[in-house]
């Protein structure tokens, strides 16, 4: 699955399950991104996508994030969510500050308590804090071409099966900043064929491929074995911009486990 998505990398399982979505997975923690381990430079109109995750069975649709502020040494302001994704036990907060952030400036992202106290917000890698760019991103990602389908699997892991089915993207940020640095999520809305909840999730490209599914640990989708899915793909920078991808929604299919032969 693509990084910052899928936590079975960073986390321990606990025992196997037959459900991906029931899989007791210990650990659990913060992603954001842009991943500032990576970027350089964060546009002054940036958005940030944190990605939470802990213990099946948590109520991920009534879970919020609290009150989060990005904090410079002589500037502090506050983020809102602005759109709001659940996924399989994990869910997405897009952040968006409620004014433009200083050009060329450190900021560290911080979590105000009910108490009144405050903390920095921690990844698996440290604090998260980004650089900001020089100017505002006003351009909007780019497609290459249209999306295309490749190939699924269904993967029986310690803590649960894996499942999806990879999508080739083709996409670039159309940054214009050069002290900017390129950021291009793509939004997956997937919807079943025979009815039922629309879902959406942010997806990373990794090596120019998303994937539609989900990990033994969490992921963005449920992808249930042989249910087809209308796919709507839309490129989203850094800074919000977005583009719909060419040639319109596509079908994939739940990929299915394979069958082993009794002996």
């Amino acid at each position: 699955m693509t990084r910052g998505l899928v936590w079975c990398a960073a986390i321990v399982c606990a025992s196997a399950t037959p459900n991906g979505a029931e899989a007791k997975c210990a650990g659990g923690g913060d992603l954001a991104y842009p991943d500032p381990s990576v970027l350089t430079r964060l546009p002054v109109n940036g958005r940030i996508v944190l990605t939470r995750s802990s213990l099946p069975g948590v109520d991920f649709a009534a879970t919020e994030p609290g009150l989060l502020e990005l904090r410079s040494e002589t500037d502090q302001v506050r983020l809102r969510v602005v759109e709001k994704n659940v996924g399989v036990s994990q869910v997405q907060f897009v952040l968006a500050p409620i004014r433009r952030l200083l050009p060329a400036t450190r900021y560290a992202l911080w979590r105000k308590a009910d108490d009144g106290g405050d903390s920095p917000v921690r990844g698996w890698n440290g604090d998260f804090a980004w650089m900001t760019a020089s100017a505002p991103d006003r351009s909007a990602p780019r497609w290459r071409g249209q999306p295309k389908p490749g190939g699924g699997y269904y993967a029986r892991l310690g803590c649960g099966p894996a499942t999806a089915v990879k999508v080739n993207v083709a996409v670039d940020d159309g940054i214009v900043d050069p002290d900017a640095t390129p950021a291009v999520q793509v939004r997956a809305e997937l919807q079943p064929v025979d009815g039922g909840r629309s879902l959406r999730y942010l997806i990373t490209p990794v090596n120019g491929v998303v994937e539609i599914g989900h990990g033994m640990c969490g992921g963005a989708f449920p992808l249930q074995p042989n249910r087809r899915y209308r796919v709507t793909l839309t490129a989203v920078d850094a800074a919000g911009n977005e583009t719909p991808a060419p040639g319109g929604p596509f079908e994939v299919t739940g990929p299915a486990p394979k069958m082993t032969a009794r002996r």
